[in-house]
C-alpha cells in the first residue's frame, strides 16, 4: 500500500488539496491506519493551537526574527565585498596600464635619445675632404 508523505498529508488536512486528489488521499487514510494517524495529530496540533494551550514565545518570535535580519545583513556583506572585490580589480588593472604605459614612454624616449646621439656622433664625423668632396668616419661601438 502507498503511503502518503507527510506534506502531502499536511496540505490535504489544510485543505490545498481538491478534487480527485483528495477524494483518493480520503479513501486512503480511511483503509490506513499509519496516515490517519498522522492527519490524527495535525488535528490535535490544530487544537491546542485554538485552544492557546501552545503559547508563542517572545523568545522564538526574536530568535526567527533575528535570524532573517542575520541573513539579510550576511546577504549585504556579501554584495559589499563582491564590490569591493571588483572595484580593487579595476584598480589594479589601470594601474598596471597606466605603468605599462609609462614604461613604452620611457622606451620611446630612450630610443629617441641613442638615435640623436647616434645621428650626432655621425654628422660630427663628417668632415670635408681637401678634394672638396665629404667623408665620414663612423665610430660605431656596436652593442
Amino acid at each position: 500500500m502507498k503511503h502518503y508523505d507527510t506534506l502531502e498529508l499536511s496540505k490535504y488536512f489544510d485543505g490545498e488539496i481538491k478534487g480527485a486528489q483528495a477524494l483518493e488521499i480520503s479513501k486512503h487514510v480511511e483503509e490506513c491506519r499509519e496516515c490517519r494517524s498522522i492527519l490524527n495529530e495535525y488535528e490535535d496540533i490544530r487544537k491546542r493551537t485554538a485552544s492557546s494551550e501552545i503559547s508563542h514565545s517572545e523568545f522564538l518570535y526574536a530568535k526567527i526574527t533575528g535570524r532573517i535580519d542575520f541573513r539579510a545583513e550576511a546577504k549585504r556583506r556579501r554584495g559589499a565585498a563582491f564590490v569591493f572585490v571588483m572595484l580593487m580589480i579595476l584598480v589594479f588593472t589601470f594601474s598596471f596600464a597606466f605603468t605599462m604605459k609609462q614604461e613604452r614612454v620611457l622606451y620611446e624616449k630612450r630610443t629617441a635619445d641613442n638615435s640623436d646621439r647616434i645621428a650626432d656622433d655621425f654628422i660630427t664625423g663628417i668632415s670635408p675632404s681637401p678634394s672638396g668632396s665629404l667623408t665620414c668616419l663612423v665610430n660605431y661601438g656596436g652593442r
